[in-house]
């Protein structure tokens, strides 16, 4: 081996090296979860293979922050049970000073790219372990174990969980609605001051016409 090979083995050694401790993307599952705070402990699911092929075990990282979407007008927010997947990305600088603050920070030391320095998003799993979810009548949407909120595939409002179908109830009372006004007219004529409701049910029925179109 000439004295240039080497050289180029020495830095690509050097190089790669020091990619042992740049942390980038790694997919996870949750060990525990705190609702207020949104901060998890999670167990990187994936172990990592050093320079000279020996496995290294990731232990659990704490205090990771949970990315939900979400502003200052709206929040999304969800549970996250052991062994949840989520995916792990690593910040470029220390998250400590900005996590424990309330404006911008410095960061707190020269570190890039820390196991320790991770958010999670939640939702990356193993095609083995992804939840099912079955839609009952929607085609697109947010689903649980029981409850579906999406829409139908001609665009129609769908929510249902597994003994009542909000469009099924709203359909029903758009059937009734006419009747019971005339019932209220009825009403109206036999006894002096019984008010109709005609404008309040049209109101109604109007309503319901825009959810269910």
């Amino acid at each position: 081996m000439s004295a240039e090979d080497d050289f180029v083995q020495s830095l690509e050694t050097f190089f790669q090296a020091r990619l042992e401790d740049v942390h980038t993307m790694l997919p996870g599952r949750i060990v525990s979860y705190d609702e207020d705070t949104r901060l998890a402990t999670v167990k990187p699911s994936v172990s990592m293979r050093s320079l000279h092929g020996d496995i290294l075990d990731i232990p659990p990282i704490d205090s990771v922050p949970v990315v939900w979407p979400g502003s200052s007008d709206f929040s999304v927010r969800g549970q996250l049970r052991h062994g949840d997947g989520v995916v792990l990305y690593f910040a470029e600088s220390g998250l400590g000073g900005w996590l424990r603050g309330s404006e911008d920070a410095e960061a707190d030391d020269e570190t890039r790219f820390s196991l320790h320095d991770a958010i999670a998003v939640p939702g990356l799993n193993a095609i083995s372990r992804i939840p099912l979810h079955p839609f009952r009548t929607a085609k697109w949407g947010m689903a649980s174990k029981g409850l579906e909120i999406g829409g139908t595939e001609d665009d129609k409002a769908s929510i249902a969980n597994d003994t009542t179908d909000l469009r099924a109830i709203l359909e029903g009372l758009q059937a009734i609605l006419p009747t019971m006004d005339a019932h209220h007219l009825a009403l109206n004529a036999l006894v002096p001051g019984y008010a109709t409701q005609a404008t309040a049910i049209s109101s109604v029925l109007t309503k319901i016409k825009g959810l269910l179109a």
